[in-house]
């Protein structure tokens, strides 16, 4: 396996160091994959009806979400691997207001003093 740092070949590195990277390489790999490892379902109570001790109905209009637009596809999910928990909290969000959040794309760019 070759490896290259700032450009300069394997064969430049010591053995030991070429030991160091390819455990290194391994254990990234094994943490990823543990990371990654098999979708989980996330699921959540079924909320009931209003019990007698709840407090006032949340105003329709207090719900709103900022997503850095480089976090968008974390957040969001894609087609084939959406984000169900973000689709569930904007669901319940629903079921509890009547309407979705409003919800803004933002750069960070845009909180940036220049």
């Amino acid at each position: 396996m070759d490896f290259y740092q700032d450009g300069i070949a394997s064969e430049t590195l010591t053995p030991r160091l070429q030991t160091m990277l390819q455990i290194l390489l391994q254990i990234s790999l094994w943490a990823i994959t543990l990371a990654v490892g098999t979708p989980q379902t996330v699921t959540f109570p079924t909320v009931s009806a209003h019990p007698s001790n709840a407090s006032q109905v949340l105003d329709p209009s207090l719900a709103s979400f900022s997503i850095e637009f480089s976090y968008l596809t974390s957040f969001g999910g894609n087609k084939t691997n959406p984000n169900l928990l973000t689709q569930e909290l904007m669901q319940r969000l629903v079921e509890r207001t009547g309407v979705g959040p409003v919800s803004f794309l933002e750069d960070i760019i845009q909180n940036v003093k220049t």
